[in-house]
């Protein structure tokens, strides 16, 4: 099959795009694959991981404010139309709209909105703006792909539709229980054996609520050590809270990390804390689970669905329980051998592998093979 690919963005390798790569990853080798992006939306290094797959590319300019994607989107249309695919499957929003307007079967896969109450009041207009244009592409697509159970529900309850859930996948040979990168990792950072490493991956932004490990951080033994990889608007205001209080042998702040290094990472802690707000899946915690790692994260939108409570980790209700689960965690060893063993056999079941083969199944079932 000739398969399209559209993405609005091509400048990080989290969320969509980590999606978007996998599924190319696993199909490129019997598919012709098209990525369908903005130029001016693209980072080169991305860029390059994408090239080395052998798929091609198809540019577009971005328009810019929502008129000027409104404007656009009869031209979109009819270029995507022109590529002669098979079949797109729609990421993210604008050109999403395009591809499921055009006349080539389009499969939108849903990600979610997870915004906070205060990012909705801060300026009502452009999630209401955000809502109803993405409408375009989940009416007008042939099939929808929900991410998680979440997503389905939410997705059903916002616009009526209907989808089937495919969760994102891990890749199980990347992310496993390595020794020799625990060792590498720990040495580099020159922890000792007895120093107990907590992890978390996120943007810094209000979502993800580093706060809460921030705070917790001061109550913690002075043999804990926590670990934020990411970047983002808020980084620097808590590099700076770190700071002032006195934290900074405590608290190590990495950026964005390749695959390879953030296996090493997740191999080199020893607890895995997740205490973002919301979540349409939550890829950090399956991947650390992968690596075999304990973890935890509040009993909420899809995180739910990527933990196993009391057997690979722990869901929470609240923040005095994140704190108590959390110390529970660190003063259990025993406990995290266990989960984490559990937590590397539940993963398989996300397998990329295995979720490439079902995006695949839908795409015949929509072109009408097999």
């Amino acid at each position: 099959m000739k398969i399209g690919f559209t993405l609005d963005a091509l400048k990080s390798m989290t969320g969509k795009e980590r999606v978007v790569y996998e599924l190319v990853k696993f199909l490129s080798s019997g598919h012709e694959i098209t990525i369908i992006t903005f130029k001016n939306k693209v980072n080169d290094d991305i860029l390059k991981e994408f090239e080395k797959l052998g798929v091609r590319f198809f540019f577009l300019i971005y328009p810019g404010a929502i008129k000027g994607r409104l404007m656009y989107l009869t031209s979109y249309k009819e270029k995507i139309s022109n590529l002669k695919l098979d079949v797109i499957n729609a990421h993210g929003l604008i050109l999403s709209n395009a591809a499921s307007l055009s006349s080539i079967p389009t499969v939108k896969t849903y990600h979610a909105h997870v915004i906070s109450k205060e990012e909705f009041f801060s300026n009502p207009l452009r999630w209401f703006d955000y809502y109803l244009e993405e409408s375009f592409s989940i009416y007008f697509s042939k099939m929808v792909i929900s991410i998680s159970n979440y997503a389905k529900n939410q997705l059903k309850t916002m616009y009526g539709r209907d989808s089937i859930v495919i969760p994102n996948g891990v890749d199980i040979k990347l992310f496993k229980p390595n020794k020799i990168l625990r060792e590498e990792f720990r040495n580099k950072f020159r922890f000792s054996e007895d120093e107990i490493v907590i992890g978390y991956v996120a943007r810094f932004v209000p979502q993800k609520n580093h706060l809460l490990l921030l705070k917790i951080a001061r109550r913690l033994p002075r043999n804990v050590r926590i670990i934020f990889v990411g970047e983002g608007k808020l980084e620097e205001k808590y590099r700076y809270l770190v700071y002032k209080l006195g934290m900074k042998r405590k608290i190590i702040f990495l950026k964005k990390l390749t695959n390879k290094d953030l296996a090493a990472f997740y191999n080199g802690i020893d607890i895995y804390a997740h205490p973002s707000f919301w979540e349409s899946f939550g890829l950090p915690l399956l991947e650390a689970q992968s690596s075999g790692k304990p973890t935890i994260a509040f009993d909420k939108t899809a995180m739910r669905e990527v933990i196993l409570n009391n057997k690979t980790g722990f869901l929470v209700k609240n923040d005095k329980e994140f704190e108590e689960y959390l110390s529970f965690l660190i003063n259990n060893e025993k406990i995290r051998r266990i989960f984490g063993r559990n937590a590397s056999e539940f993963s398989k079941n996300f397998d990329w592998n295995k979720i490439c083969k079902k995006y695949e199944k839908v795409f015949k079932r929509v072109v009408g093979i097999g």
